[in-house]
C-alpha cells in the first residue's frame, strides 16, 4: 500500500478470515498514506477493537493537510491520547498559520514527552522566528541530540547569531550532509584543520 496500491491491500484486508487490531491499524494507515481520509475514518468506526495507533494515524493524517479542527476532535474523542497522539498535535498546529501558540500550550500540558516531541517543538518555534523560544525550550530537552541542536544551528543562521552557530555546531557528534550545508550556507568563518567539511558535502546555497 506504500506504492499506491491500495485497493489491492483493501482486498486482501476484506478477504482476511480473522482480523485483530494490528490488521485494522494497517488498513487504517494504508488509506492515511494515501490521502484517502474518508475511508480512513470509516475503517476506525468500524474497527470492534481500537488502540492509541489507530487514532494517532488518522491524526497525523489530519494535522499534514491541516485539518486541525478535525484532528482536534479526534484527539479529544480518544480514551487514552499518548505521547506520538501529542506530538502530532504540536507539529500539526506549529505548521498551520496562527497556531504556533496553541502548539505551545499543548507541548507544555504533555504529560510525557520524548526526544521527537522536544525536536518537534524545536522545529516549530525556529520555523515561525521564535528562535529564543526554541532555544529556552532546547535549554530544558533533558537529552539533548543531534537532531535537535541541527534545529537550533538553523535558527541561529537564520537570525545572523553565527557564533552561536558555531558554538552549537561544535557540539554536534556525526556532521553528516544536513549540518554542514545550514553552516556552511550561514557562511560562518572555521578553522581549516577543525571545520572543513567532507568531499561528499554540496552546498546548497551562497
Amino acid at each position: 500500500w506504500q506504492n499506491g496500491l491500495l485497493q489491492r491491500s483493501k482486498a486482501l484486508f476484506h478477504s482476511m478470515p480473522l482480523r485483530n487490531v494490528v490488521s485494522w491499524n494497517s488498513i487504517i494507515a494504508a488509506c492515511v498514506q494515501n490521502d484517502n481520509l474518508q475511508d480512513a475514518f470509516r475503517y476506525l468506526a468500524a474497527a470492534p477493537e481500537k488502540n492509541a495507533a489507530s487514532y494517532n494515524a488518522i491524526i497525523s493524517g489530519l494535522a499534514r493537510c491541516g485539518r486541525m479542527k478535525d484532528a482536534q476532535r479526534l484527539f479529544e474523542a480518544m480514551p487514552c491520547p499518548n505521547v506520538v497522539s501529542y506530538t502530532a498535535m504540536v507539529d500539526g498546529y506549529a505548521r498551520v498559520e496562527g497556531g504556533i501558540g496553541r502548539a505551545r500550550a499543548l507541548f507544555e500540558a504533555m504529560p510525557r514527552r520524548n526526544s521527537v516531541s522536544w525536536v518537534v517543538m524545536i522545529n516549530g518555534l525556529v520555523e515561525n522566528g521564535l528562535c529564543e523560544e526554541a532555544w529556552e525550550v532546547f535549554v530544558r530537552m533533558p537529552q539533548k541530540n543531534d537532531v535537535a541542536r541541527t534545529a537550533m544551528i538553523t535558527g541561529f543562521c537564520k537570525e545572523g547569531r553565527m557564533e552561536d552557530a558555531r558554538d552549537l555546531f561544535q557540539e554536534i557528534r556525526c556532521r553528516d550532509l544536513v549540518s554542514w550545508n545550514i553552516i556552511m550556507t550561514g557562511k560562518l568563518s572555521f578553522n581549516i584543520s577543525n571545520f572543513q567539511p567532507p568531499r561528499h558535502c554540496v552546498i546548497l546555497a551562497s
